[in-house]
């Protein structure tokens, strides 16, 4: 099988799965689709995406589940798990702390009752503003204007309490500009971004030291 024909396969099956999304089609119903097993559908679609199809799957229902939350008043969560073709609210529960790194009614509440640490700092690279919660590091990036970047880490959250504190979760993240990386803590991360994003950070994640 040609790689122009793999790469045709992978585009037709997330073509599928991005119209499809809503039956959450099994691996088996996919594969099918693009006229190949199971086993070797899995393997194509994880060497040229970097996820595997049920991950993919679950990436398009939380970004729509997002979309539903934000549009909704009343009976939100249930009209998000049953508008994306989820089983149960359980399963969108899962899923949104798997992926968001929150809970659909905190993903929804835009953050309101997070208490949200934020510092600044030098490093090698420039400035950084670096911010956590009590699970771990929500947001780190490169600025030019402090009051931008605040401006910018306060849209993200524009529910939650602000305090300009540097706590020992951002010290032991900011470690990872010194040059001795061998000393390095494990960083706890309190995860928010978008499906792309994601899908590169897990890809970084493969990548040694």
């Amino acid at each position: 099988m040609t790689e122009r024909s793999n790469y045709a396969r992978v585009a037709k099956a997330i073509e599928y799965i991005e119209q499809n999304f809503k039956q959450q089609p099994s691996l088996a119903e996919i594969a099918e689709h693009v006229h190949l097993s199971p086993t070797h559908f899995q393997r194509i679609f994880s060497e040229w995406a970097g996820i595997s199809p049920k991950k993919f799957l679950q990436y398009v229902s939380v970004e729509y589940a997002k979309s539903v939350l934000n549009n909704h008043t009343e009976n939100n969560i249930f009209a998000a798990t049953f508008d994306t073709g989820l089983s149960s609210t359980s399963r969108l529960h899962d899923l949104f702390v798997q992926i968001e790194g929150m809970t659909p009614a905190e993903y929804k509440q835009g953050g309101e009752a997070l208490h949200i640490h934020y510092s600044f700092a030098e490093t090698i690279f420039g400035s950084v503003i670096i911010a956590s919660t009590p699970k771990g590091i929500c947001h780190m990036a490169f600025t030019e204007v402090d009051r931008d970047a605040l401006a910018y880490l306060k849209k993200q959250f524009p529910r939650a309490t602000f305090i300009e504190d540097q706590d020992e979760l951002q010290r032991k993240a900011l470690a990872i500009f010194q040059q001795d990386q061998k000393s390095l803590s494990e960083i706890k991360l309190h995860l928010k971004g978008t499906d792309f994003q994601l899908k590169v950070w897990q890809s970084l994640l493969k990548i040694p030291m």
